[in-house]
């Protein structure tokens, strides 16, 4: 992506460039007044979106860690709160547990979307036994309900629905990445077109402003994804709580 990002903007501008030079020889048509203003106003709207853009990937990603760290202590808290079941059921809910946490962590550090899809669907599973678990011979409605153990199973089904929510769902609309890809084009044909109409060009400056606009398009991009490659997608807490769990 970034090689065509990189080519792309390079073709547009150099194109802009061949069109501002056949404007500029026409007669009358040496120095036009309008394209500086009009540069200007596209780049500030530029800038203004990748900021913005920037700033909601960017916020997403720390919700993520957050949820991350949240959903990990909720399930160590779980494992413990298995305390509260009958006897029978005790060392089978916490093997569930620690099998439930350990899919979650071979999904995520696996990088593949089969894997995670995989996992989803068997933390779901045992989800249900560990509901049916809690449940399951209990002699009222209130005893249920007053389980510590069906409290946090409650937080740990929650925190994993919303983190679901955040890592797949709350995407960057398609819209706003057209919108910067328009803005892209604009610009840069634009600046090419300058540089034509004056007779002048400077790969320097052309190349900085390509290569930095590539390099915010694309962290942007991999912020937005689920899985990240700039920034690897770990889950360091959750690690944690397994480790406690085995001690």
């Amino acid at each position: 992506m970034g090689l065509c990002l990189l080519l792309g903007l390079s073709l547009i501008i150099e194109l802009g460039y061949q069109l501002g030079k056949r404007i500029a020889a026409e007669p009358g048509m040496s120095n036009h007044p309008v394209e500086a203003s009009v540069i200007r106003a596209l780049l500030g709207l530029m800038a203004f979106m990748l900021a913005f853009t920037f700033g909601g990937a960017a916020s997403r990603y720390v919700n993520s860690r957050n949820l991350a760290v949240t959903d990990a202590n909720q399930i160590g808290s779980l494992h413990r709160m298995a305390d509260y079941l009958p006897q029978a059921n005790r060392e089978k809910a916490r093997s569930k547990v620690r099998e439930y946490l350990q899919v979650r962590i071979d999904a995520i550090n696996s990088q593949n979307t089969e894997d995670l899809q995989a996992g989803i669907q068997r933390s779901a599973e045992i989800q249900d036994e560990l509901w049916a678990m809690a449940v399951t011979n209990r002699p009222d409605q209130d005893s249920v309900r007053t389980n510590p153990f069906v409290a946090a199973l409650v937080d740990v089904i929650d925190t994993d629905a919303t983190r679901q929510a955040t890592a797949l769902a709350n995407r960057m609309p398609n819209a706003i990445w057209i919108t910067l890809g328009l803005l892209a084009i604009l610009a840069t044909a634009l600046l090419g077109m300058s540089s034509g109409l004056h007779g002048r060009r400077s790969s320097i400056v052309a190349s900085v402003f390509i290569l930095s606009y590539s390099a915010v398009f694309l962290l942007i991009v991999d912020l937005d994804r689920p899985f990240h490659s700039i920034f690897k997608l770990s889950d360091p807490a959750a690690e944690r709580v397994l480790q406690r769990m085995d001690r």
